[in-house]
């Protein structure tokens, strides 16, 4: 298998990026479990019926792509990409599950198994998150901090930049790299910085009277301070984007959330081509598929 596995912080970004993947070219893989090629079939096969479902609440599953893509060609040559959304960054043990699912690190024996499922592949892994207040540095960092340990030792190299690639060496993961969604041209912001202003082109007056409607119901977030209820400033103006999308969204997409708006809703539609910041996230993938398909796979390569 040739492809790259995205951790997405949220549906949100899961949105957006399949939305990009799509206007270069890639095609939704819809095909059942079983009519998946190998090692995919295996794969999600053995996650699907290892889960412990007795243990758990009736909405719990496991950890699988909410979208897949596939780029065509001949199966061997074909190009996967796995697309998750990990439902925040406070969920390190999320991204380490699918991280050991495809990296393997020290198995127990009797996986032994599953760790043999990938060895022919060339995968990247990728990283995408949000910049917020916290800004697209300390984001790399965090990603570098929490998941180093897992990951080959090329890792500790990643830059700084906004998008952020390295190659690796005796590993399934061929290249990894970090997206950080931020404003255009400044270090802070969030996946709303990049789509909301494109949301508007031509539709000013419907934004306009989104956000009013929420001012006007003096939209705000709170959090608990020393058992006090008070105003989360950060969080409220974060939602506020968030909620303008949903509420203007809801005149294509009735009763729809914000993800199925991003990837439906008329007001990205004809407006990604051209965009700096979604060309350049183009680019990124574009950048990591050629890195992927020129690497070589050999025995005993698939350990870190």
């Amino acid at each position: 298998m040739i492809g790259i596995v995205v951790l997405c912080e949220g549906r949100h970004d899961v949105a957006y990026i399949s939305l990009l993947l799509e206007n270069d070219g890639y095609l939704h893989y819809k095909e059942t479990v079983s009519q998946m090629v190998s090692p995919l079939y295996e794969y999600f096969s053995s996650k699907i019926s290892s889960f412990p479902y007795d243990s758990n609440l009736l909405f719990k599953r496991p950890i699988l792509p909410w979208i897949m893509y596939k780029q065509e060609g001949q199966s061997k040559n074909a190009f996967y990409v796995l697309l998750y959304s990990m439902d925040g960054l406070d969920k390190p043990e999320n991204y380490n599950e699918i991280i050991d699912d495809f990296g393997f690190q020290a198995q127990p024996e009797e996986d032994l198994a599953q760790e043999m499922l990938f060895q022919d592949s060339k995968l990247a892994l990728v990283f995408i998150l949000d910049a917020d207040n916290n800004g697209i540095e300390s984001r790399v960092d965090l990603i570098k901090e929490r998941y180093s340990e897992n990951l080959p030792v090329e890792m500790n190299l990643l830059g700084h930049g906004e998008d952020c690639i390295v190659e690796t060496q005796k590993s399934i993961f061929k290249a990894i790299g970090c997206y950080v969604l931020s404003k255009e041209g400044e270090e802070f912001g969030n996946l709303e910085d990049i789509i909301l202003p494109l949301m508007k082109k031509g539709n000013q007056s419907i934004f306009d009277e989104a956000e009013k409607f929420l001012s006007d119901n003096e939209f705000e977030r709170k959090k608990k301070q020393k058992k006090v209820w008070v105003i989360d400033k950060t969080k409220t103006e974060g939602d506020f984007k968030k909620s303008t999308i949903g509420v203007a969204g809801q005149l294509d997409c009735t009763g729809e959330d914000n993800m199925y708006i991003i990837q439906n809703s008329r007001f990205l539609k004809g407006k990604i081509n051209g965009d700096p910041k979604s060309d350049d996230i183009t680019k990124f993938f574009r950048k990591l598929r050629a890195l992927i398909r020129k690497s070589r796979v050999g025995k005993g390569d698939f350990h870190p």
